[in-house]
């Protein structure tokens, strides 16, 4: 028999997700992947996707807000931030009135709207979805979930960057203390975590504390290379807190002549890593 709408829909809907997601086409180049699967292919199957899904399932329906959400995406990818938030908002509204407010769908929406909102320099709305984003996490996942400590380190990136440090720290903490708690102290994500702690510090020019976080991250990032073989990135990632730590030295008095030997040890690390 010919196709239903639903059954249209959905070509279009898997259609979409292909072309917005090109390295999933077992594509190993990904700048040919692009290419071949351009991005407005993916907004013109995902409009009609998601037309047809209102008419035929209906506004509220999961399947019509799913499409909705991914459309916000490509819009984001796209830089039609505007758009981007005309969907993911309606995406998130729909979730909310479905499923709740601490259903994961409705959380990670949120979550993708927080950063959005930072995008479009939205920063009170932005706040307020991180926050919502990361309590909810909290309550539905668990206090060490990656989820809620993504978001944590989110919201306490985006207190520091407009300067309300001691809520910054606070933020940078909980995800710190969860990714030891959760992966132990020597794991990649808590060594990044003390490092964005040991950031926050540096900016309330608190230099023991965040020369102590520095010198745990070195430390840890030493172990683990030690252990097995870093790819270039890896490397890059190590050399954040040794260049930081050479900063927050240069800063005292009393360790001025510490600084430029931290400094020059990982410039040169970044040269052979290159």
């Amino acid at each position: 028999g010919n196709p239903s709408d639903l059954d249209v829909c959905h070509v279009h809907w898997c259609l979409g997700r292909l072309y917005s997601n090109p390295t999933k086409d077992k594509v190993k180049d990904k700048a040919k992947a692009k290419e071949s699967r351009p991005q407005g292919d993916a907004e013109s199957e995902l409009c009609k996707c998601f037309e047809g899904y209102q008419t035929s399932a209906g506004p509220n329906a999961m399947v019509t807000l799913k499409a909705a959400r991914l459309l916000g995406s490509v819009y984001e990818g796209q830089g039609k931030l505007v758009e981007a938030e005309k969907m993911i908002r309606q995406a998130l509204d729909g979730f909310d009135r479905e499923l709740g407010p601490f259903h994961l769908p409705t959380l990670k929406t949120a979550r993708h709207l927080g950063s959005l909102y930072i995008r479009l320099r939205r920063h009170d709305d932005a706040e307020a979805m991180l926050q919502r984003a990361y309590k909810g996490f909290d309550k539905t996942l668990n206090p060490n979930h990656p989820k809620t400590l993504e978001a944590a380190s989110a919201l306490g990136q985006l207190y520091l960057e407009h300067g309300k440090l001691t809520l910054a720290a606070k933020h940078k903490k909980l995800a710190l203390d969860g990714y030891e708690a959760s992966r132990g102290e020597n794991d990649t994500s808590t060594l990044q975590a003390a490092t964005a702690l040991g950031t926050v510090y540096e900016a309330m020019e608190k230099w023991d504390e965040a020369e102590k976080q520095y010198v745990r991250a070195i430390q840890g990032f030493e172990k683990a290379k030690s252990k097995a073989k870093s790819s270039k990135d890896d490397v890059r990632v190590t050399l954040i807190p040794l260049l930081k730590l050479g900063d927050v030295y240069r800063e005292q008095d009393d360790k001025l002549d510490m600084a430029e030997p931290k400094i020059s040890n990982a410039l040169e690390e970044f040269r052979r890593a290159l």
